[in-house]
This record gives C-alpha cells, structure tokens and sequence, in this order.
C-alpha cells in the first residue's frame, strides 16, 4: 500500500514534469523552426523531435568542420627507373647521353653494363644490343653490352633506340636533347664523335668543389671540339695516372 505522504510525493513529481514539457516544448520546437528544420506540429511524438535535435547538431557540425574526402587521390604513373633531371638542357653545356646513362646506372647502384643489357634492352620495339655469333655460342648468359657505345649520342638509329628505351623507362619526353637528334638532316654524322671520352679536368675540379652534379657534356664527344670553351684549355684524352684512353658508359666516379 503507498501511503499518504508518497502519493502525495509521486503526485508532485508528475505535476512538475508536466510543467517542464509544456514550458520547454514550445522553445524547443521555436528553436528548430528558426534553424530551417521541419519538426512537424506542436503534437508530434518526442522521438520526432529528438532525431531533429540530433540532425541540428550534426548540421552545426558540418558548418563547423571541414568535411572530410576519403576518395582515393589520384596517383601519377610510376616509371620503372628514376627519372634524373637532364643537365644543361637548351645551353651548351648540355649532358649527353651516355653521360645520363652513367649517371642512371650509378643512381641504382648497377654496372651500366647491367643497367643496358639487361633492363633497357627489353624496352625498345628493335633490339638495343646486337648479340654476334661468337656472344650467342660461348656468353648466352652475358647482357651483351659492349662500352664502344659512343653512337648514342649522334643522329641515327642507334640514338633514336637509346631514346626511347630511357624515355620508356623513365617516362620523361626530353632525352632526345641529351644528342644531335634535333639536328637530324642538318648535321652528318660521318666522323662526328670520338670512340673515346675526353674531359676537361678544371670542369671536373669546378663541379666537385662547388657540390654540383658532375657529368659528361655532350659537346665533349664531338670529334671537332678540342679545347673547353669554358676554361680556354686543351680536352684531355688520356688517364693522368695509368694513361690510358677511357672508352663512354664507364663509371663517373673515375671521370678526370
């Protein structure tokens, strides 16, 4: 049995929560109604208002904070070798070929021999090396790359191969500068480079104490040119030290 005192108890709670909603109630519906929300009538259920407060929050959430887009970015095409900057481009100065090729080959920590034969050469639509008899029968294992390579630079088939295997395999469009290409049908070819490299030493020397990048210009493995035309000084051909001639393709580490 509930006595006096808690009837009396239970009767003045209920007062007091009628009280709260029908004072509370139209402020709320009041409220929504301002911030554009369509709550219905003063008579709809509780649960309908409710949800509504939950949507305003979430609407002043929205406004507060940038929304977040879990889209994937799109990615760029990966190239299968580093795509080195070419030096020098549109100056005289201007890095050949088989100077990039050494370059690109020390940047994967491979022989430039490796570096060609065995991965450049099976990016090409003809084949980037020839394989002789005397390789087919006795090296079929080998990668086939000779270092009397010097016809990269020029403007025949050989360069244009050179080309667009590094340009596959880099995915850059301007290696075609690194040679005499752009002076196809102007320039010949005949006697145009050296079958061995020659180098200024001072340029070397420049390169090194100004921490630049040290590479081969192209100008120095055309046959005709014989003094550096930065430091007025004769090219040389020969090793100071075992004086020996330096075939192209060989590691820069050992240049000057």
């Amino acid at each position: 049995m509930i006595s006096s005192n808690e009837s009396f108890l239970l009767t003045r709670q209920k007062i007091i929560v009628k009280s709260y909603h029908a004072t509370r109630r139209p402020k709320l519906l009041s409220r929504l109604r301002r911030h554009g929300s369509d709550v219905g009538s003063r008579d709809s259920d509780s649960p309908a208002v409710i949800l509504s407060v939950s949507q305003q929050r979430a609407m002043r959430l929205l406004l507060t904070f940038d929304s977040w887009d879990c889209k994937l970015p799109p990615l760029p095409t990966r190239s299968r070798l580093y795509a080195l900057e070419p030096i020098g481009i549109g100056t005289p100065f201007v890095e050949s070929l088989s100077g990039y090729v050494a370059r690109l080959a020390d940047a994967h920590a491979v022989s430039v021999g490796d570096l060609a034969g065995r991965e450049l050469s099976a990016l090409t639509s003809k084949p980037l090396l020839s394989f002789g008899p005397f390789m087919r029968r006795n090296r079929a294992d080998s990668h086939g790359f000779h270092a009397q390579q010097y016809t990269m630079n020029g403007l025949g088939i050989t360069s244009k191969k050179w080309v667009e295997a590094l340009e596959r395999a880099t995915l850059r469009a301007d290696l075609r500068f690194l040679t005499l290409l752009p002076f196809e049908g102007v320039l010949s070819c005949v006697a145009a480079f050296r079958c061995t490299r020659a180098w200024c030493p001072a340029c070397y020397d420049d390169w090194r104490s100004g921490g630049d990048v040290v590479y081969e210009p192209l100008l120095w493995a055309i046959e005709p040119v014989t003094v550096c035309p930065r430091h007025r000084r004769p090219l040389e051909k020969a090793c100071r030290h075992c004086h020996g001639r330096r075939v192209f393709s060989a590691n820069l580490r050992d240049s000057g």
